[in-house]
């Protein structure tokens, strides 16, 4: 099944007998259309940061997905004790998921062998010599 667009587009096409002229019609209606909305992303992406436009479409998500669910869901279902278990889960998650240990990315280090254990903070003990039993009993 397809979207409104292409049920408008059979509409048109049934109604005028005029396949290609819809066609057309339609098809540079969905250009411009679609031209204007990536315009008006590309502004507002150099405007507003990355991280807060994805904050806000989870969150628009999650308010149409709780919805469905509680229009959904028989009224049983819906006891405080259950509303708050799933409200605690799903701040769990996101507190997971936004704010949880943040993994720290190996930093890519070009240069020679020496200038790189000379900055590195873990020691290096393969030039060290190992005491042998007797040392060790001494």
């Amino acid at each position: 099944m397809g979207d409104k667009t292409q049920l408008a587009t059979v509409a048109l096409a049934a109604e005028y007998k005029s396949i290609i002229a819809v066609w057309f019609g339609t098809t540079t209606g969905m250009l411009i259309a679609d031209a204007i909305g990536i315009g008006v992303g590309i502004v507002l992406g150099k405007k507003i940061p990355e991280r807060l436009i994805k904050w806000v479409a989870a969150l628009i998500f999650l308010f149409f997905g709780l919805s469905g669910l509680y229009e959904l869901l028989p009224s049983g279902y819906l006891y405080p004790i259950f509303i708050l278990s799933g409200l605690m889960l799903l701040g769990f998650l996101i507190y997971e998921v936004g704010w949880g240990k943040q993994k720290e990315s190996p930093v890519p280090y070009c240069g020679t062998d020496e200038e790189a254990k000379s900055q590195s903070s873990v020691p290096d003990f393969s030039s060290t010599v190992h005491m042998g039993n007797e040392q060790m009993r001494k």
